[in-house]
């Protein structure tokens, strides 16, 4: 079963009294996820943006997924 979801999860977290970390979950599909990450200090300004791409399988398929992924996220862009 696969399911696809846009941003359906927000979470922040504070790592020190200047930096918080929030992460969003960007897609859910069978075996994969990816979360957007943003780093910020404690003003709210973004001081970095970075997607995280976490797999239930071998690193082999993962790398293929991450490829196919990538060339799709570049079409669209």
């Amino acid at each position: 079963m696969s399911r696809n979801r846009k941003k359906g999860f927000l979470a922040s977290y504070k790592l020190l009294p200047c930096i918080f970390i929030i992460a969003s979950l960007h897609h859910i599909s069978c075996g994969i996820v990816i979360i957007h990450l943003t780093l910020a200090n404690s003003q709210g300004e973004v001081c970095d943006e970075e997607e995280a791409i976490y797999y239930t399988f071998g690193p082999g398929k993962a790398q293929k997924v991450t490829d196919v992924i990538k060339k799709k996220s570049s079409e669209t862009s």
